[in-house]
């Protein structure tokens, strides 16, 4: 019995610490009739953070993050997804440009934007506005804890050896708790007007937890643009 008291405490420790603490606030425009988005042009994920430069690949591992959780989330829309290369190419297609100019990725998101009132109904989009560490200090503290001792005791007429739980002091040093901040929202508007019609907002704190570091800023990105992105619903 100890051993499977010890094996669920062990197991519920880690599993608290697999997720962060988030919340998710979402906005649908009931005034906006979703059926007449038929296409949707997906911008590449924007900062308006200070990127951190301690950690190596940053902005690739995230932006590459975006991407792939929604081109294998197409079953959530009722709406083609159309990334800026393609607007161009059917811009070039439509003026018979055979030999097109060969653009940066930059202007090539310049130009697919100038192009999406006429190629597509809606852009989407999704904006990182927040991404840091904090501390939190924690003072020194007189706290109780607990062992399990072997001692001699008298049952019936004989000595056995029996374990028995004993609970003493313990002074705690202080100590630092580091958190991982995230925040980012998610934005269907419409591409003619600007108007609002989707849009999902997510605020996340992780510490450490048992047997788990404090995430690096990388992975608590990514960990929000995927709790964000399971969170829509467009259909």
């Amino acid at each position: 019995m100890k051993k499977l008291l010890c094996s669920m405490f062990f197991i519920i420790m880690f599993a608290s610490a697999a997720f962060p603490e988030a919340r998710a606030d979402v906005y649908r425009n009931s005034n906006y009739d979703l059926l007449k988005v038929k296409t949707v042009l997906l911008l590449p994920l924007i900062y308006d953070i200070t990127i951190p430069e301690t950690e190596a690949f940053f902005v690739e591992k995230v932006s590459q993050k975006w991407i792939d959780l929604i081109n294998s989330s197409t079953d959530k829309f009722s709406f083609l997804i159309k990334t800026p290369v393609e607007i161009v190419a059917r811009e070039n297609f439509i003026k018979g440009v055979t030999e097109p100019e060969k653009l940066s990725s930059e202007k090539t998101l310049e130009k697919a934007l100038s192009l999406s009132d006429q190629q597509v109904d809606a852009i989407l989009s999704s904006t990182i506005t927040q991404c840091s560490y904090s501390n939190t200090y924690h003072p020194e503290e007189l706290v109780w804890r607990s062992r399990i001792e072997r001692r001699r005791v008298k049952v019936d007429g004989k000595w056995r050896d029996v374990e028995i739980p004993v609970r003493y002091h313990e002074i705690k040093p202080a100590w630092d708790e580091t958190f991982a901040h995230g925040s980012l929202k998610i934005e269907l508007r419409d591409s003619k007007t600007n108007e609002l019609i989707y849009g999902i907002s997510v605020v996340a704190k992780t510490g450490s937890g048992f047997l788990t570091p404090t995430p690096s800023l990388t992975k608590e990105i990514s960990n929000v643009l995927e709790y964000a992105v399971k969170r829509i619903d467009l259909k």
